[in-house]
């Protein structure tokens, strides 16, 4: 017994130790199985899928088109590991199909993550593993909302979950954005009116089942969902609500730039290195709720891995713990901040939530991140709602640049899945808004 107390406490300090290696503040997540983007365990970081060519892109692809998403991420263990990938077909909703999985994947339903190479010259040293699809192994069969899997050694180890889509085209998605008709939202809302039409070959036999599914900036959130069209002509069905089809405008993203750690960049108020670590210090943000609208381009909440000395960005940025501030005379006891965008998966993760510092009279949080250009927010979550508000700090207006993605679903009589049949990609600066 004595000599299992001694085994299990030197355990438990080494998985402490290797926490404060990279991530502090960190708490594991549960382990449960989610349908959703999710990192499972603490040495996985930087996760990104996206369609290849484009690392800012949806992991979107066009089925039987040859396009392809990149998969990638780092282990900050920073030895190899086997990790493999399989596919699991999901409803519109999301939840899994009843639907076995050689009908929808092909040749094969596993593959192998067998690209990898180790970091360069950091002080944090991790492992960089790499792999695309559709591959000579993996080919999917059919469109709809799909979700990778990554796993170590067996299926039940899983290490990540990513939602990604595939689409066919059948239907056209068009539409519009504009100030809301909702007097009370004109100033802050933006009103998406959209049309989907198809040709006669296309059989919908009930218009009512085509689904929908609106996403601003690609969050699930706050997507709207279960719109039905407002007027059907022939093959063309529309939407034109007033109230259902408003999405609060926020503002532009708060963006820090640390592509480079040798000096102090856009919106870093100093780095240190204690320790041979390296700690990123934020400027201290403000509330913006009272401000009027101020324009810049941004990355609608994204970022993008870089290294302004040059080299692979993969394998030769290096890690920073970036300290968040928001400043706040006051504590709130009715619900918690958040720093949320890409650079959390859209995710209230627990790393991000801001703590109050009743010395400096502020809210402070601190992250484990891969050198880069970061979009970020705050965000409130109320005790009582459980609602995700990034309105209370950042303020909304109907001029804001957000992008906004479509989906159109069908599941036709006889089959057992949602079929992707169309996607509609639109953003504010593409029309005329009547200010």
């Amino acid at each position: 017994m004595r000599l299992f107390t001694i085994f299990f406490s030197l355990l438990l300090f080494s998985l402490v130790s290797i926490g404060q290696d990279y991530e502090p503040d960190y708490v594991n997540p549960t382990p449960e199985f989610r349908y959703e983007d999710f990192v499972y365990v603490k040495n996985i970081k930087t996760v990104r899928l996206y369609k290849e060519g484009n690392e800012l892109s949806t992991p979107i692809v066009n089925l039987g088109k040859g396009e392809r998403l990149i998969l990638d991420f780092d282990d900050l263990d920073a030895d190899y590991k086997n990790y493999y990938f399989t596919f699991i077909h999901c409803t519109a909703e999301w939840e899994p199909t009843e639907m076995a999985n050689v009908n929808y994947i092909g040749p094969f339903q596993t593959d192998q993550v067998s690209a990898y190479d180790y970091s360069v010259n950091t002080l944090q040293k991790y492992t960089h593993y790499k792999t695309s699809f559709p591959n000579s192994n993996i080919k999917f069969k059919k469109s709809g909302n799909y979700l990778l899997s990554v796993y170590k050694d067996n299926a039940d180890s899983t290490v990540i979950t990513r939602r990604f889509y595939v689409w066919e085209e059948k239907m056209t998605v068009t539409g519009t954005i504009h100030r809301p008709s909702i007097i009370e939202k004109r100033d802050s809302h933006q009103e998406i009116d959209f049309a989907i039409s198809y040709p006669p070959t296309y059989n919908v036999v009930n218009v009512w089942d085509v689904k929908t599914v609106l996403m601003q900036n690609y969050r699930t959130d706050n997507a709207i969902s279960a719109l039905k069209p407002m007027f059907v002509n022939q093959n063309r069905m529309e939407y034109n609500y007033d109230n259902d089809n408003n999405f609060a405008g926020g503002s532009e993203f708060r963006v820090f730039d640390i592509k480079t750690i040798r000096f102090n960049s856009f919106n870093v108020a100093h780095i240190e290195w204690p320790n041979k670590q390296v700690e990123v210090y934020l400027n201290v943000d403000n509330p913006r709720s009272s401000l009027k609208y101020d324009y810049y381009n941004d990355l609608n909440g994204m970022y993008y891995i870089s290294r302004q000395e040059g080299g692979d960005p993969t394998t030769e940025c290096d890690y920073a713990t970036v300290h968040f501030a928001l400043a706040d005379k006051e504590l709130r006891n009715d619900g918690s901040y958040y720093v949320f965008g890409g650079l959390t998966d859209w995710e209230l993760k627990p790393q991000f939530k801001l703590k109050y510092n009743d010395v400096l009279l502020r809210y402070e949080c601190s992250a484990f991140l891969k050198q880069g250009l970061y979009n970020y927010q705050y965000v409130f979550v109320s005790d009582k709602k459980k609602t995700i508000d990034e309105t209370a700090i950042e303020g909304s207006h109907f001029e804001t640049n957000n992008s906004y993605t479509i989906f159109v679903y069908n599941r036709e009589p006889g089959i057992q899945y949602d079929r992707l049949v169309g996607i509609g990609f639109f953003n504010p600066l593409d029309y005329i808004i009547n200010r």
